[in-house]
């Protein structure tokens, strides 16, 4: 396996065609969900896209399951980032996209930078999403490689996250896993939020940053507990917003299908990091999201002592 770096290097890229890859999950199958990644990748490849991003948790999707904690172990098995790094290499592109790896101590939401090379770029998310902490523990700030950031799902929330990219980011190369409210439910209103958020999630981001991004997302349904504290079973699923954005929050093409794997591909013109002294949140959240914030986090990080005994 080529060594894992976490170290800034500096690119001044030029434009480029970026593919922002959709894909219909099977919650916990690793390697159905590696196969159709590895399927969608070629074909992007074949349109002459040259960064490819993956969406988060590509190989397993996430939610409160017990299918959970054997993903670690088989994308460690299955040697996912060699087998992505292969195709790099052959094909001279860039892939990103992240996974759940345990590293012998912990366990990281890792999105990781390929380009066939002898090294690989990678950040942990800083921050697990609410019942996430269960699953992954904190990570770190480094997220600019090459004239790219790595930003996944709610880090797309925060001005933290901009203000974390180095002055030579021009372009954002975002992965998010995002769940829907259970499927049935009665509350549409907070239902059209949260699909509002997250469809305008990298506009905004785009248009505060200056920065364009290639967007990634999963699709599916799949079966989870309600919550940390409420282990009823219910059926939700991903909510995707694949899409590619300019660096003035302007979508150059989105994939309108949410039903199944696809991709959206653009060129892209890098941007300019701008300046900002945005408040650790972009948004107003909404109170329930604060309250799961403090909630689920606390909870999860108390679950995850347990949980990292199991997923090694």
């Amino acid at each position: 396996m080529a060594p894992l770096v976490n170290k800034k290097s500096t690119f001044l890229a030029g434009n480029m065609i970026g593919a922002a890859i959709q894909l219909k999950i099977q919650l916990g199958l690793v390697s159905e969900n590696l196969r159709d990644a590895l399927e969608i990748v070629d074909a992007a490849i074949l349109q002459n896209a040259e960064v490819i991003v993956l969406p988060e948790f590509f190989t397993s999707g996430i939610a409160i399951n017990e299918c959970m904690f054997e993903v670690p172990r088989m994308n460690r098995e299955l040697a996912v980032i060699d087998t992505i790094s292969s195709v790099a290499r052959k094909a001279g592109v860039k892939i990103a996209g992240s996974i759940l790896v345990h590293d012998g101590r912990d366990c990281h939401n890792r999105m990781v930078l390929i380009d066939g090379t002898d090294n690989i770029k990678f950040h942990d998310k800083d921050i697990p999403t609410q019942f996430e902490n269960a699953y992954y523990c904190d990570g770190d700030r480094f997220r600019t490689f090459d004239g790219f950031g790595l930003a996944m799902c709610w880090e797309m929330l925060r001005g933290k996250t901009i203000r974390e990219l180095d002055e030579d980011a021009q372009v954002i190369l975002g992965s998010t896993c995002w769940w829907s409210l259970p499927i049935g439910s009665t509350n549409e209103e907070l239902a059209i939020y949260n699909q509002d958020l997250n469809a305008n999630m990298p506009n905004k981001f785009a248009e505060i940053s200056g920065l364009p991004i290639i967007h990634s997302s999963t699709v599916g349904k799949y079966m989870t507990k309600r919550s940390l504290k409420n282990d009823i079973e219910i059926e939700r699923e991903y909510i995707g917003t694949t899409k590619i954005v300019d660096g003035t929050g302007k979508t150059l093409g989105d994939l309108k299908s949410k039903e199944s794997s696809g991709m959206v591909i653009c060129e892209i013109v890098p941007g300019k990091k701008k300046m900002t002294n945005e408040d650790f949140w972009l948004y107003d959240l909404r109170q329930e999201y604060m309250e799961a914030w403090e909630a689920e986090n606390k909870l999860g990080k108390m679950r995850y002592e347990e949980n990292i005994r199991r997923m090694n």
